[in-house]
C-alpha cells in the first residue's frame, strides 16, 4: 500500500510540473512595396492572453487576436501615408497538467508612403 501511494504520489507531481507548448502562426502582406515609395519607419507589437482550466473558458483564438492587434494600434498611432505591412501572427498554446494558456503575439512593420519622385 505504501509503495502504491509513493507512486500516485509521483505520478501527480510528475503531471503537476510537465509541460508542452505548440506554436503556430501565419504572414500577411497587406500592402504593396513594390515601386520603392516608401520608408521603413519602426515595428511595433502587440499581446493577448487568456488562461483555461480543464479547457473550458478564456477567450477564443478570433478574440486573442483582436485584442493583440488592438494593444499593437494602442502603442503606434498611425500617421497619414503610414500603413502596417508585414504583419505576422503568431500564436503558443501551453498545457500545464488541468491549466491551458493561449498567447497571441501580433508584429508589423509601419511604413511610410511618400510621392513618387521624392
Amino acid at each position: 500500500m505504501e509503495r502504491l501511494k509513493k507512486c500516485l504520489g509521483g505520478l501527480v507531481i510528475g503531471m503537476t510540473i510537465s509541460a508542452c507548448a505548440t506554436h503556430s502562426g501565419y504572414y500577411d502582406n497587406s500592402c504593396s512595396l513594390d515601386k520603392g515609395d516608401f520608408c521603413y519607419v519602426k515595428t511595433v507589437e502587440g499581446t493577448a492572453k487568456t488562461g483555461r482550466w480543464f479547457s473550458r473558458g478564456g477567450f477564443g483564438q478570433e478574440k486573442l487576436t483582436a485584442a493583440a492587434r488592438e494593444d499593437m494600434e494602442s502603442k503606434y498611432t498611425l500617421k497619414p501615408h503610414e500603413e502596417y505591412t508585414n504583419i505576422r501572427v503568431d500564436y503558443k498554446w501551453t498545457k500545464m497538467f488541468l491549466h491551458d494558456e493561449v498567447r497571441v503575439v501580433m508584429k508589423a512593420d509601419v511604413v511610410e508612403f511618400t510621392e513618387e519622385g521624392e
